[in-house]
């Protein structure tokens, strides 16, 4: 005899979808996911298609959703432009909190990389971002001592570029994602 195979109405139903032939469960949307609802139940029933002794049998189902990883996520796709004002020079001066600049679904803890320009793959010799365990805060921070530089890249009246553009990712282990650009701006202090 064939067996036909069908969902029962009611609980998760909906949101599958069953092979009446074969007994294959589809879902029926792609919206599934851990962080919301890691379980789902809906009923099966297979029928041997016999004429008058019909037989049927049902059965309750239970999908289990498998945790993947979410990779972080930019709030600001398009970049960030940060003024700085030029008497900012000391190693580990803080410029910039970056902190809520990306977030993470699954709550990994994030880090962040700033590298020379947008095409580049070195890293930055001028600022990184610098995690504060006891602020719980992420900074963009100047890498190096250049107060005492003759032409020192922050003295406004010394570089005439005033700016730098840089590219940031951000990673939680597992993905990293990005770049965005980060264009950072002298601003004159007058002195």
């Amino acid at each position: 005899d064939r067996l036909t195979f069908a969902l029962e109405e009611g609980m998760d139903a909906a949101l599958f979808s069953i092979d009446e032939r074969t007994g294959e469960i589809m879902t029926a949307n792609e919206g599934f996911n851990f962080e919301s609802r890691d379980t789902y139940f809906f009923k099966i029933s297979v029928t041997d298609g016999h004429e008058g002794t019909e037989l049927l049998r049902s059965d309750m189902m239970r999908v289990v959703v498998q945790d993947v990883n979410d990779p972080p996520e930019f709030s600001a796709n398009k970049g960030l432009l940060v003024i700085l004002p030029e008497i900012t020079s000391l190693q580990g001066d803080s410029i910039y909190d970056v902190t809520n600049l990306a977030s993470d679904e699954d709550n990994d803890a994030i880090t962040y990389k700033l590298y020379s320009d947008f095409a580049s793959s070195t890293l930055s010799p001028d600022f990184e971002v610098v995690y504060d365990a006891e602020t719980e805060r992420s900074n963009i921070v100047v890498k190096r001592d250049t107060s005492a530089e003759s032409g020192s890249p922050f003295d406004f009246e010394n570089n005439s570029d005033n700016s730098w553009i840089l590219s940031m990712t951000v990673s939680d282990g597992t993905d990293e994602v990005g770049p965005i650009e980060i264009a950072l701006r002298l601003e004159n202090v007058n002195e």
